[in-house]
């Protein structure tokens, strides 16, 4: 039988889980900032902190437009369950995964069973700060994926360009490449190879704790592939072992 305070506790209870469940995103947004989630810029924010949107935006510094999340918390552990993101780039559908998430603490996420799909018109803007003009599309496929105040720490699983193609200075399908990620002591290494396209790839990308390191010997599949070998001229001269050296760095 329900006394008067057994009601006024449940009613106080379906209040705070109504303001909880409900709690406005453009409210929620300042907070999660204040807890190192800097991975994502939001702008003209709507919705709830769970199943909202925001007009405009940076997702791991990229510019975004239309992004919109579902949040689904596990019942019996709040700071994990589900989380979807997806945002349009230019009217296209830019991203979209499911994955299980620990909530961010001290700047640390933890991502698991992660999917995504980014076509690379996407990172169009930080691509020709190297000179490179292509198209093509970024997947992934994790199992865990570890961040820590922005950069990679830990993963597990594989990463794929698929349909890569160059754009200039003339249009040029180049295969597609899977990255492996691997564990070296305070390192994460993503060892890239080709699939047997017309582009073969020998890569690898270091990740540290002051930035990223990317070498890799490119080299035509087929000697006789001409358009190929003049495009590929443009980056350098082939070394020692025929292939031509292509490295670059970045600080986080």
């Amino acid at each position: 039988m329900f006394t008067w305070k057994k009601q006024l506790a449940a009613g106080l209870a379906f209040f705070i889980f109504f303001l909880v469940y409900y709690f406005p995103a453009q409210l929620a947004w300042p907070l999660l900032q204040k807890s190192g989630v800097d991975l994502v810029e939001l702008h003209g924010i709507s919705g709830s902190w769970h199943h909202g949107s925001a007009a405009a935006g940076r997702v791991l510094a990229t510019p975004v437009r239309d992004i919109s999340w579902r949040f689904k918390p596990l019942p019996w552990a709040p700071a994990r369950g589900e989380i979807e993101l997806i945002y349009g780039h230019e009217g296209r559908l830019a991203a979209g995964f499911s994955s299980g998430y620990k909530g961010p603490q001290f700047g640390r996420a933890e991502l698991t069973a992660v999917r995504a799909e980014l076509p690379l018109v996407t990172f169009a803007e930080q691509l020709r700060r190297f000179g490179l003009a292509v198209d093509g599309l970024l997947a992934a496929d994790l199992k865990r994926l570890v961040l820590e105040d922005g950069r990679p720490v830990a993963a597990e699983g594989e990463v794929f360009l698929l349909d890569f193609q160059a754009l200039q200075p003339v249009p040029l399908v180049l295969g597609d490449f899977t990255g492996t990620f691997e564990s070296a002591g305070d390192e994460l290494l993503l060892n890239l190879r080709d699939q047997g396209g017309p582009l073969a790839l020998d890569g690898v990308v270091r990740f540290t704790g002051e930035g990223y390191r990317f070498n890799a010997g490119l080299t035509p599949r087929d000697p006789d592939d001409r358009e190929l070998t003049r495009v590929l001229a443009f980056l350098g001269s082939p070394g020692r072992d025929g292939a031509i050296p292509l490295r670059f760095s970045g600080q986080w």
